[in-house]
């Protein structure tokens, strides 16, 4: 059945009791994004998830997909990534897959594409900014879905927009242009930053500095898909170590990308 607000307890224990970070209002934050499916047995109980994130129209991201351990035996993956499939309407489809998940998602005929690097731990001491980083504007919105869509191939503003309504976000300025950004926001265990834009590594360390210097002693969370360099170096020297991986996997042909990069995913379901 379609995934509701009024799922989101269910929802919350569901992941929960695999394992899983998520907070009620991280699921909320999905469902304001995007569009799901839940399974449901007679008295209410949910035992399953799956959802879609419509991008631009063109593009879908497809997340949350779980099924109780129970009844993985039984298909539930297979038949609630078979609805999704249909509801995508063959789309493009991109995932990033846990690694005992990906022969099931390769069975569907994906194909990986790389991995994505999961940093997390608790912030050591910051020292101060010189960065050109500044907080954003609502004027400067425009322009950060302009740069976050050379950065993807394509339009992502409707999870852009919730992602604004629930993040802090700071913005580097070039030319008197937004040539990266990048957001926070409560998550999990902690805080998450991204996404993460950026033309070079210096701005995209510069953008995760100016969120990192009044956060020393929490829990931060960044997943990259970058495999190695000045960046992922600074992430451990600030205390967030590579603590897993999983894979990006697509489903059809998605778009070419532009000059700016994607240093930090918004989340694993939405890219």
């Amino acid at each position: 059945m379609e995934m509701k607000a009024e799922h989101l307890d269910g929802l919350h224990a569901l992941s929960a009791s695999i394992g899983w970070p998520h907070r009620k209002s991280d699921w909320a934050m999905n469902l304001a994004a995007g569009d799901g499916i839940v399974a449901v047995d007679e008295s209410g109980r949910i035992h399953g998830s799956a959802m879609y994130f419509t991008l631009g129209g063109d593009v879908s991201a497809v997340g949350m997909v779980i099924a109780h351990p129970r009844l993985k035996l039984e298909g539930l993956a297979t038949r609630l990534m078979a609805d999704i499939v249909e509801r995508t309407e063959d789309r493009p489809v991109f995932l990033n897959a846990c690694n005992d998940s990906v022969p099931f998602y390769r069975s569907l005929g994906a194909l990986a594409t790389g991995p994505v690097f999961q940093h997390q731990g608790i912030v050591g001491p910051v020292s101060p900014s010189k960065s050109r980083c500044r907080p954003a504007e609502a004027l400067d919105l425009p322009q950060i879905v302009d740069c976050d869509a050379d950065a993807h191939g394509v339009d992502r503003s409707t999870l852009l927009l919730e992602l604004w309504r629930v993040s802090e976000t700071v913005v580097i300025e070039k030319r008197g242009r937004v040539r990266g950004f990048a957001m926070r926001r409560q998550f999990g265990r902690g805080h998450l930053i991204g996404p993460i834009i950026a033309e070079k590594e210096g701005d995209a360390m510069a953008l995760v500095e100016a969120f990192l210097a009044d956060l020393p002693g929490s829990f931060v969370r960044v997943d990259t898909r970058v495999k190695h360099g000045p960046f992922r170096q600074y992430l451990e020297t600030s205390g967030l170590v590579p603590v897993m991986n999983v894979v990006n996997m697509t489903l059809g042909q998605l778009p070419s990308r532009g000059s700016n990069a994607v240093f930090g995913l918004s989340s694993h379901s939405t890219g």
